[in-house]
């Protein structure tokens, strides 16, 4: 790639990758935008949870409850399906056409390495066939499924055969599996079925590209990879040479971004808000050096539980916690574990913004709020 002068000669330190960032995202200050436009923007919201991404939308737009969310679900404006990363996401349906189509071969990939063996001696062609066939019909449970399958062929195990369909056919996950305050079961038909239309990828590679900088730039090509899933993307950069632009951090990595772009920076003093994030919010898992906001005792926090996938509290940018929600019959507790020592106003401001985010979650009942502080 032929190297752009940069537009500035201070490298981009920690903070402002990290209120850039969070401006990006709309974690600032919420955005006028509806839950559609938002999802858009943020190129979707990783949901394999089915409920924890609600979360998300909380202080990234105002005035919006998570039952106004659910319903664009239900009303099909909105859909639940793998895409990047192999994971799932909750996307527009045109995006969720265009995004699953750039990341078939992440699906594949996985596929393979997970399933090869027990698929060795099937067509899996023949097979994706049938199950487009069978889930055209109505939708499938992964098990139901497997068992049609194996009728024809019963030499191969039932759940790899259904997971030919998980990965290599575009799947919604149907209400009311993911609809809040809902159960179901963890059903699939194909995205064409549930949206009454066949959809076609409207946007290239170097389009994604664009938008994943929009709403998580400026970054590395390893980013935008960790994100996606994808692999050598160099060339894809390349061929957008024209319209971004290079830039440096403090740790000497190239980082990439619109030309045409607003890039503010955090006023000398400036703290930023203390901000709640979910389980799976691609703000945490959108990049390779996650140091932009992860920190050494919120990694080890997560360590010490094995790994498990925390819900963290940020103030002023960095992990210094996590949460959870707890709902009874007739009360609901937001419990916050932290990890870092704070000031008393950070304090405050952590307590201050659990109180609203748990009366968010459930309006309609008690609620409190218990804060656990870092040990000596």
């Amino acid at each position: 790639m032929t190297k752009r002068q940069p537009e500035r000669v201070q490298p981009l330190g920690a903070g402002e990758l990290s209120y850039l960032t969070m401006h990006r995202q709309h974690l600032l200050a919420p955005a006028p935008l509806s839950p559609i436009e938002l999802t858009q923007h943020l190129v979707g919201l990783q949901a394999q949870n089915p409920w924890s991404w609600y979360a998300g939308f909380f202080r990234r737009i105002d005035g919006v409850h998570p039952e106004a969310v659910s319903s664009h679900l239900e009303d099909r404006s909105l859909v639940r399906m793998s895409a990047m990363r192999a994971t799932i996401h909750l996307m527009t349906p045109e995006d969720a056409a265009t995004l699953r189509a750039h990341t078939q071969i992440v699906h594949q990939r996985t596929m393979k390495s997970s399933f090869g063996r027990d698929l060795k001696d099937v067509s899996v062609d023949d097979v994706t066939v049938r199950a487009q066939a069978l889930l055209e019909e109505r939708p499938y449970t992964l098990k139901e499924l497997g068992v049609a399958l194996g009728r024809k062929w019963p030499e191969t195990r039932p759940s790899s055969l259904a997971m030919v369909a998980r990965f290599m056919l575009p799947l919604v996950q149907v209400p009311p599996r993911g609809q809040w305050g809902q159960s179901g079961p963890v059903a699939y038909t194909t995205l064409d079925t549930w949206v009454g239309q066949r959809i076609e990828p409207r946007h290239s590679i170097e389009e994604v590209i664009l938008r994943y900088l929009v709403a998580f730039g400026p970054a590395t090509i390893m980013d935008f990879q960790i994100w996606s899933g994808l692999t050598k993307c160099k060339p894809h950069f390349e061929n957008l040479e024209e319209g971004i632009v290079q830039l440096q951090s403090d740790r000497g990595q190239t980082l990439y971004d619109l030309n045409a772009i607003e890039r503010p920076t955090p006023q000398t003093g400036e703290a930023l808000p203390v901000r709640f994030l979910y389980d799976y919010d691609n703000l945490l898992l959108a990049y390779k050096d996650r140091s932009r906001f992860i920190t050494p005792a919120y990694s080890e926090m997560q360590r010490m539980l094995d790994g498990t996938t925390l819900q963290a509290i940020l103030v002023n940018g960095k992990t210094v916690g996590m949460w959870a929600h707890k709902k009874g019959r007739q009360s609901s507790l937001l419990e916050a574990r932290l990890c870092e020592h704070l000031s008393r106003n950070d304090l405050d401001a952590v307590e201050n913004e659990a109180h609203e985010f748990v009366k968010w979650l459930e309006p309609d009942i008690n609620s409190d709020v218990r804060i656990h502080c870092a040990q000596p």
